[in-house]
């Protein structure tokens, strides 16, 4: 069995063995980096280009994402994202857990951010991980 198998049927999410790409959020709103509407304004965003995504909730999170987005999988367990290193494509935007993972598979987002702080964070992940594919 493979690597990744393995770990989604220790959490019991063997059904996502076809999902290629992984979310993983940050808590901007109850860190008052900016507000609801931004934050998943930005997330819609990333679900629309990717359809077949999985949702892994920052462990501070407030918002339950299985209601903001019904048609995607949202991960239920708390659990360190590294510990989904070998999933394949992972999306984000400005979090540092990314950089567990193979540096030719991680995106950060794309599009406008109205947040000076966040903007700056993705700014430097994205330098950074310039650096590892360098």
């Amino acid at each position: 069995m493979e690597d990744h198998l393995k770990i989604l049927k220790i959490f019991n999410f063997s059904n996502l063995e076809n999902i290629d790409v992984l979310l993983i959020t940050q808590a901007f709103s109850e860190d008052n980096l900016m507000d609801l509407n931004e934050e998943m304004r930005i997330y819609s965003e990333i679900v629309e280009k990717y359809p077949n995504i999985i949702i892994k909730p920052h462990p501070r999170k407030v918002k339950d994402y299985s209601e903001i987005f019904p048609d995607n999988t949202v991960l239920d367990k708390h659990f360190p994202a590294d510990w989904l290193v070998l999933m394949g494509n992972i999306i984000a935007i400005s979090s540092t857990a990314v950089l567990h993972f193979p540096a030719s598979e991680i995106e950060t987002y794309w599009g406008d951010i109205n947040s000076s702080h966040v903007e700056k964070s993705r700014e430097a992940l994205e330098c950074l991980i310039k650096g590892l594919k360098d």
